[in-house]
């Protein structure tokens, strides 16, 4: 899928998604940044401004709102604590360069037309922006209902089918949030050892460049880490641009990307952490990671109570358990039903209308096999030329299709059928089972 702005292609540079490839910019920019203020030479120095400059120039062309925050945010958090490093880099020699840049970076920006997009969002978002906050709340609600994972790759599509707003028809893949979809498709246990190594690795980064005996240069490498590291979460937070789900991806060249952008990732906080350890004690580790431990429990269980509280803004919710999703219904003592479904041609939500005083399962993968102890099936669109064996199983058909008519089918208990007749389906069904079982009609 091709991504634009106001009829402008937006670059991927090999990612499917642009937003990803602004993550990957974002990151390598810090790291640059570091590399140039410790190099002592000007001759060694104009290298390192060439691929920043290619660098500024992809970002612009990915016209990445959150690339354009997160470059700002982790120029800025750089630029400070340089300034905090007495005696190292004065005002006057600082200013000349980090000017040269912005104007660079803003230059390239009016000229693709990328700064129009970065301003616009501000002043009118657009639905991409204000969509995140009701999927992040349903994130939380999905996680609080699903505490152990909902499994790699269906988090957007369990959101997508029972949790999003009745009137929204948007198709989501993920939570478009790096860390709320690990949070929702993994579970509290692996999601507390990823956060809690990530903290540790800014914890410890924070605390060495306290240490007096640090020689400067070793302090740019570690602040060059940390930028690298906030422009990496700042890209997460607004994308899912660190996704485990893509070694599923088809296209070989996204694949290898996204692979290149969760190992840099992975790399920069071990990094961190490495270099921090060299420098601490065995005793203030133990105390760093305790505190990592603790902060990180703190946030996941945020997570969870702020996904019971959303919860109450929701009707339904969706419980995954093994290859099934379970749906329950309002009458505790009614019976399930099993549900196989046409998913291209009928919202899966659709069907809690007309059925919400009961349980339904659906399987999360294309599948023949009824679960042990089923004893009703509701069948949908095209499914319905599903043809049963066991005769012990009830079926209920919903807008079976005209095609699935050949297949005989039997202990059928009702037929939910359009209003609408608009090419004789109803009336082949109709003379199956008017005398056999009810027949509804719906919209």
């Amino acid at each position: 899928m091709e991504f634009t702005y106001d009829g402008l292609v937006r670059y991927g540079f090999g990612f499917s998604n642009p937003n990803h490839a602004a993550a990957m910019i974002c990151m390598l920019l810090p790291l640059c940044w570091g590399l140039r203020s410790i190099t002592p030479r000007w001759v060694f120095k104009i290298p390192i401004f060439i691929v920043e400059a290619a660098l500024y120039t992809a970002l612009a062309l990915t016209y990445s709102r959150t690339g354009f925050i997160a470059l700002g945010l982790s120029a800025a958090f750089y630029l400070f604590m340089l300034f905090k490093l007495k005696g190292t880099l004065s005002f006057h020699k600082l200013l000349p360069g980090t000017a040269v840049i912005l104007i660079f970076f803003v230059g390239v920006s009016c000229y693709s037309g990328s700064i129009f997009r970065y301003c616009n969002w501000v002043i009118s978002p657009d639905a991409s922006v204000t969509n995140r906050f009701s999927l992040w709340k349903g994130a939380f609600t999905i996680f609080a209902d699903n505490p152990l994972g909902t499994g790699t790759g269906l988090s957007g599509r369990i959101f997508t089918d029972f949790y999003q707003n009745e009137g929204s028809r948007n198709a989501y893949r993920t939570m478009v949030n790096s860390f709320l979809t690990f949070l929702t498709e993994q579970g509290f246990i692996f999601s507390f050892i990823l956060f809690g190594l990530l903290v540790f690795s800014i914890l410890s980064a924070v605390f060495i460049l306290n240490e007096k005996s640090l020689s400067v240069k070793y302090r740019i490498i570690v602040i060059a880490g940390l930028a690298s590291t906030l422009s990496a979460i700042i890209s997460g937070l607004a994308s899912t641009c660190f996704d485990i789900s893509i070694f599923n991806d088809t296209s070989s060249w996204n694949k290898a990307m996204q692979s290149i952008l969760l190992i840099l990732f992975l790399l920069l906080a071990v990094g961190l952490i490495i270099f921090s350890s060299l420098k601490l004690s065995k005793r203030r580790i133990l105390i760093l990671s305790t505190v990592s431990a603790g902060i990180t429990g703190v946030l996941i269980l945020s997570f969870f109570v702020a996904g019971k509280i959303y919860g109450k803004d929701f009707d339904k919710h969706a419980y995954v358990s093994g290859n099934l999703i379970t749906i329950k219904g309002r009458n505790e003592d009614a019976s399930s039903l099993f549900v196989l479904n046409d998913d291209e041609k009928m919202p899966r939500r659709e069907l809690l209308h007309y059925f919400p005083d009961r349980d339904l399962r659906f399987p999360l993968t294309a599948t023949t096999n009824i679960p042990t102890g089923t004893n009703e099936v509701l069948l949908c669109g095209d499914q319905a030329s599903f043809a049963f064996k066991d005769e012990k199983i009830k079926l209920i058909l919903f807008k079976p299709s005209r095609s699935a008519a050949s297949i005989r089918h039997k202990n059928v208990s009702a037929v939910f059928l359009n209003e609408y007749d608009e090419d004789g389906t109803n009336s082949i069904w109709e003379s199956r089972f008017d005398s056999v079982c009810p027949i509804h009609y719906i919209h």
